[in-house]
C-alpha cells in the first residue's frame, strides 16, 4: 500500500465516513501529510512524497494543485494564518509562506543560525509559529516569534527537548492556551518488512501538553 494515500471526511459525532478523495500511486506514490483549513472551509494539505501541496476548495469535489510537484522537499506541516492571508508550509528545509490563492510562496526569513528546518507539524498562536522539530537530532517543541512583518521570525523559545517520554515526537494542536503533541509516534517500531507490530508490541500512546500564556500575561 506504500505510496497510496487519501483525504477522508469524518462525522466527529458518530464517527461516520462522510466521503473520500483517494489517489492512486500512479505515476509514482503520494504521501497526503497534515492538514490547514481555512475559515470559508477550503481543504490544504501537503502531499510530501510529490513535493507538492494541494486544496479542496469549499464545494469541490476533487483536489487541485496549490503548488506543483517538486516545488519543496518534502513539504509536511502546515497552518493557515488567523485572516486566511498566509499559509505556512514546513518543509525538509525550512518554512515559506504561501499565498493560499496564486499559490506563489516566498521563504519565512530569521536571524542567522535559527533552524526553521525538520519540522513536523506546525500550527499558529497568537504571532507565533509552533512546531515539533523531530528531523534534527533530539526531539523538541519550538516556538518562532513574528515581529510586526509575519513574513520574518525574530526569536524563537525552545519550549520542551530531550524529554525521557520522546520516541519521535510528532504532530500537535492548539487546545485553549496549550500545545498538545504526540510524544512516542513510534514511527520506526516496524518489522522487518515494514509492517505494522501488534499494539501488545508498542508502548501506549503519550499525549504531552506545554503552556503557551506568557509569565506577564493575566
Amino acid at each position: 500500500d506504500r505510496g497510496r494515500s487519501g483525504l477522508f471526511q469524518y462525522d466527529l459525532h458518530s464517527g461516520a465516513l462522510l466521503r473520500k478523495i483517494a489517489l492512486d500511486n500512479q505515476p509514482r506514490g503520494n504521501l497526503l501529510n497534515d492538514i490547514g483549513l481555512s475559515a470559508p472551509g477550503d481543504v490544504f494539505v501537503t502531499n510530501s512524497e510529490r513535493g507538492a501541496v494541494s486544496v479542496l476548495r469549499a464545494g469541490a469535489e476533487a483536489l487541485v494543485p496549490l503548488l506543483p510537484e517538486g516545488t519543496l522537499p518534502y513539504p509536511n506541516g502546515i497552518a493557515l494564518s488567523e485572516d486566511g492571508a498566509r499559509l505556512y508550509v514546513a518543509h525538509a528545509r525550512g518554512i515559506p509562506w504561501v499565498d493560499p490563492s496564486p499559490g506563489q510562496h516566498t521563504p519565512v526569513q530569521a536571524p542567522p543560525g535559527m533552524l526553521l528546518s525538520g519540522l513536523d507539524g506546525i500550527s499558529l498562536y497568537k504571532g507565533s509559529l509552533l512546531g515539533v522539530q523531530n528531523g534534527l537530532g533530539r526531539g523538541r517543541i519550538v516556538r518562532f516569534r513574528f515581529g510586526a512583518n509575519p513574513a520574518r521570525i525574530e526569536r524563537e523559545e525552545i519550549l520542551e527537548s530531550g524529554n525521557a517520554l520522546f520516541n519521535i515526537p510528532t504532530t500537535g494542536t492548539v487546545a485553549g492556551d496549550s500545545f498538545v503533541y504526540i510524544a512516542n509516534s513510534q514511527m520506526r517500531r516496524r518489522g522487518p518488512n515494514g509492517e505494522l507490530l501488534p499494539p501488545e508490541q508498542l508502548d501506549p500512546t503519550v499525549l504531552l501538553q506545554v503552556g503557551l500564556e506568557d509569565p506577564q500575561s493575566p
